[in-house]
């Protein structure tokens, strides 16, 4: 059947199939039953000469019901390949990938070229392109600095550019579905490490049992920039570049494990508005949930105090019924746990920022408190003024945002001497530090750079 394929800024594919040349059947299930259906579908891009697979595309449109007797299909996750990318009803499977860095380049912090000035001429020096090589747990990784030269001999311009990829091969090959969440998890952690929400373009890829080249388009989580800066990263690569197999290995392991604790901070940085009370109470619900990891589940009782429940269970087995039993040993149960404020003490106070204990403490305290409000009685209690409520929650999420983003550093195995300068150094410093002091939070003050010496006048 003939169609026209189309991919969407968002990363979404869609087919228009001419109804005259295809018909849908589908025995046992009548309409609209089988609109929920997903399936592959395989194609060849005659003018390209690609071929073409779509991942779990579903119905868009009814058959034969939609306008101008066309029908639509949709997938959000497209292969382009230079070879026959599936065969013996087997689906292609992915062996290497290379992430573009596109914008994002400025993390690698690579020395800027050198501009040499004689009278007669200008030389601009570039250092050589290069390449890093890791062996990780399920395969390899190769982060690569190449070179660039467009030439325009009709505007006689020439236009030099660096760029950067992340090379990986895996020791097992990744179905279409998995190459989606992978590319997925890289870009949250280019997300941490530079603190940009940006979108990364396409990766290239290669399938296994083949010699050729392809690349996949998946829904996009977040929008492209144009540019970011490099003054406003949070983590660049030469800080961690001794560390960065250990580190990406932790966050590939970590990801899946953490799950709502990583995303429930990582989905309100896609580049879309929510209300405060939303990213609130995600962040929240998020911090929880990490210390919920991070602590082991304080909810786990020891061998000792699971056996004294069992004691006072089997004492009240006269007075009470085997309801009232279980309800009492919940309650028991509940009183080891912590409170909210308790738990988002103990993660904050790990950073080591230098905030007192106290004024921590106290902006614990009215993150839980809030929290509740929100949570239990959908805003204020007693009646209290909501723009003021709202001017509360807002300082104090804006202060809890770089608070959590830290914790994740953390726990994917940025070290202390990293994060510390980022809140007390660094050229975002003094951003945060407004942030965390209108909600109670101050940090030492920077040592204040020496007086130059003062000359003595001619």
């Amino acid at each position: 059947m003939e169609g026209l394929l189309t991919i969407n800024e968002d990363g979404g594919g869609t087919i228009d199939l001419d109804m005259a040349e295809w018909s849908w059947k589908r025995e046992g299930k009548p309409f609209p039953a089988f609109m929920a259906d997903k399936f592959n579908v395989a194609g060849f891009l005659p003018a390209q000469r690609l071929y073409v697979w779509l991942q779990d595309a579903q119905l868009r449109t009814p058959p034969r019901l939609s306008t101008g007797g066309a029908t639509k299909l949709g997938s959000y996750l497209t292969l382009f390949y230079t070879a026959p990318v599936s065969g013996s009803g087997r689906a292609p499977s992915i062996k290497k990938m290379t992430i573009p860095l596109g914008v994002l380049w400025p993390w690698l912090q690579y020395p800027m070229p050198r501009i040499s000035t004689t009278d007669t001429k200008i030389e601009i020096l570039y250092k050589l392109d290069m390449k890093d090589e890791f062996k990780l747990k399920n395969g390899s990784l190769a982060v690569r600095i190449g070179t660039s030269i467009s030439h325009d001999m009709a505007k006689r311009m020439i236009v030099p550019q660096q760029q950067a990829w992340l090379d990986f091969e895996f020791d097992r090959p990744l179905s279409l579905p998995e190459s989606n969440d992978f590319f997925h998890h890289i870009e949250d952690f280019l997300v941490l490490l530079t603190d940009q929400e940006c979108g990364l373009d396409w990766p290239e890829i290669e399938l296994s049992g083949t010699e050729g080249r392809g690349n996949i388009c998946v829904f996009r989580r977040r929008p492209q920039k144009s540019e970011i800066s490099a003054h406003n990263l949070w983590v660049g690569y030469p800080l961690i570049r001794k560390r960065f197999r250990e580190i990406i290995d932790n966050w590939i392991d970590m990801r899946p494990k953490y799950g709502a604790a990583f995303h429930l901070y990582l989905g309100v940085r896609r580049g879309n508005s929510v209300y405060v009370e939303h990213k609130f109470a995600n962040f929240m619900w998020g911090l929880e949930a990490l210390h919920r990891k991070v602590k082991h589940d304080s909810k786990t009782l020891s061998s000792d105090k699971e056996e004294k429940i069992k004691k006072i269970c089997e004492a009240t087995k006269d007075i009470l019924n085997t309801k009232e039993r279980r309800k009492l040993k919940r309650a028991v149960r509940d009183i080891n746990e912590k409170r909210l404020s308790d738990k988002l003490y103990d993660l904050f106070a790990e950073l080591s920022l230098g905030v007192s204990k106290e004024e921590l403490k106290q902006f614990t305290i009215k993150c839980a408190d809030r929290r509740n409000d929100i949570s239990h009685y959908g805003g204020p209690r007693n009646e209290k003024d909501y723009d003021e409520f709202i001017g509360e929650v807002i300082y104090l999420t804006m202060a809890v945002e770089p608070l959590y983003h830290a914790v994740i550093l953390k726990q994917v195995g940025i070290s202390d001497d990293i994060i510390r300068p980022i809140f007390h150094e660094s050229l975002v410093s003094s951003g945060i530090r407004e942030r965390l002091r209108l909600a109670g939070l101050n940090l030492p003050e920077p040592p204040s750079s020496p007086l130059p010496p003062l000359r003595d006048s001619a």
